[in-house]
């Protein structure tokens, strides 16, 4: 493994359920959040692991998203935000489970959160097609723009924070769509983001681009004017968090039991294989370390310093771990034999992303209206979502 990424540990589960957001504060303290509606704060311990300080409360939903926002000579806070549509503020000093102020805004799923040191704000993204900015003022915090302009779920954004965009922000969505907004949240460029949505965004060094994420697999870098620097290819399933590495490093997570770390020309510096299918979110820590969330429950901190790596024997246990896992997954794909004379497309059919694609299987002589609507159905979905689901599938069986 070129990037030289070993695992160092893996943490104590304390998250019955996916682990879907995880951020690191400094060195010493990682984030988790989780579908069982808990944020989990983590202290570093003696040695390379980390134990759990507390459990924070107060979404009793999924929690898909975190943010860290400094404050003073303190901690700072910690924002967290999920299915309840309500972003949470709890200090990192008290470690109070209960919150310590309640965002209200938006009307769904929050499913992403970034705080701009520049621009002191709290920006989040929600199923509810809206991006939101957030302002301190007098110790409480209020909305100061939405950002209105997509058409389906917003779920990636990031803020300029240096050169002539300073203070500009940048969204993803559903709707498959970038957009850039003016400080003053006017719209200032839509580009067409990828042939299917988009996941996630990040900023390159010194705010010269930015890198997108999305279901296609692909990672693409852009440069502010809407130009694609470069196509990042090697995810074989959804990409769903893309960062920035301390080094400079693009590293991604997704649908097919990886972390992938690669140069800004590409290359690909290593891959971190997991025993989950899903790996929902990565994040670095001040000494290079990097944390993985899965679906599984667990995170896991992976390093390149060899005095940090986990014994010899805890990596063979692992790697047989993640050799039975991905082998018993490719056993159950080929042990469904197809009926004799039918030919049958499995497209998936993202609902959520609180959870993986549901497969719609699609046979090309059947009617793509009433195979939409048997899906929708079946999954209690809107007439708009079957309308959607009908126009992916004809897209989908006119490609073959």
């Amino acid at each position: 493994m070129a990037s030289g990424y070993h695992l160092c540990v893996e943490l104590d589960p304390i998250h019955a359920d996916d682990v879907k957001a995880v951020i690191a504060v400094g060195d010493h303290t990682i984030v988790s959040a989780s579908r069982d509606g808990s944020v989990g704060v983590w202290g570093r311990a003696q040695g390379q692991s980390f134990r759990l300080q507390a459990l924070l409360g107060g979404h009793d939903a999924y929690v898909n998203s975190l943010a860290h926002i400094p404050h003073g000579a303190g901690n700072g806070f910690i924002a967290s935000g999920g299915n309840s549509s309500l972003i949470l503020l709890h200090s990192l000093d008290t470690l109070n489970p209960e919150p310590a102020e309640c965002l209200i805004g938006h009307s769904l799923n929050v499913c992403t959160l970034t705080y701009s040191p520049s621009l002191a704000k709290l920006v989040s993204a929600s199923w509810d097609h809206t991006a939101r900015v957030w302002s301190e003022t007098d110790g409480h915090w209020d909305t100061e723009l939405v950002l209105q302009g997509h058409s389906e779920a917003v779920w990636g954004v990031t803020v300029v924070e240096t050169g002539v965009r300073l203070g500009c922000y940048i969204t993803g969505s559903a709707d498959r769509t970038i957009i850039l907004w003016s400080q003053r949240g006017e719209t200032l460029q839509c580009i067409k983001g990828s042939p299917e949505p988009v996941r996630s965004l990040a900023m390159l060094p010194e705010s010269i681009g930015f890198a997108s994420a999305c279901n296609d697999g692909l990672l693409r870098l852009w440069d502010l004017s809407g130009n694609i620097i470069r196509i990042i290819r090697g995810h074989t399933d959804y990409v769903y968090e893309v960062i920035i590495g301390p080094r400079g490093q693009v590293i991604s997570c997704g649908e097919d039991h990886t972390t992938r770390i690669w140069t800004d020309a590409g290359d690909s510096l290593g891959v971190l294989l997991h025993p989950c299918q899903t790996v929902w979110a990565v994040a670095s820590l001040a000494n290079e370390d990097l944390i993985t969330a899965g679906s599984d429950g667990k995170l896991r901190i992976w390093t390149i310093s060899p005095e940090r790596m986990a014994s010899d024997e805890t990596l063979r246990v692992y790697n047989s771990s993640v050799d039975a896992a991905i082998s018993a997954k490719q056993q159950v794909q080929t042990d469904v034999p197809p009926e004799p004379g039918s030919h049958v497309i499995d497209i998936d059919i993202n609902i959520s992303d609180d959870a993986p694609p549901l497969v719609l299987s699609y046979r090309p002589e059947s009617d793509p209206r009433q195979a939409a609507e048997e899906f929708g159905t079946r999954h209690a979905l809107s007439a708009n979502y079957v309308d959607q689901i009908e126009e992916f599938i004809r897209l989908h069986t006119s490609r073959g």
